[in-house]
């Protein structure tokens, strides 16, 4: 719980110095129109940004175990899980099966 809440204080400081610099660099800009593709693109931009924290924060509660996968979908194709005995593929690919990753 404590990380998420750290995650939250550091997204909104972000958030905080990011708005306060668009707003300094769209106040310099003389054209209306290139003001507003500026504005646009930030806020783009920014919804990216705001959906790989969500991602991250969604992932980082997984790993340490938390039950939502009933919550999100398709948890099971956008998260890694941990190599367990029924993961034969992963451990395949990884070079388990031939004892290449116990050493």
């Amino acid at each position: 719980m404590v990380s998420i809440l750290l995650s939250i204080l550091v997204i909104a400081v972000n958030i905080f110095f990011v708005m306060d610099y668009v707003i300094r660099v769209r106040d310099r800009i003389a054209s209306p129109v290139s003001a507003g593709f500026f504005v646009f693109a930030v806020i783009v931009l920014g919804a990216c940004y705001l959906l790989f924290c969500l991602y991250l924060a969604i992932d980082m509660l997984l790993q340490m175990g938390a039950k939502i996968e009933r919550y999100v979908p398709w948890a099971d194709r956008l998260f890694a899980r941990r190599i367990g005995e029924d993961d034969e593929d992963r451990r395949r690919i990884l070079g388990h099966e031939h004892g290449l990753a116990e050493n």
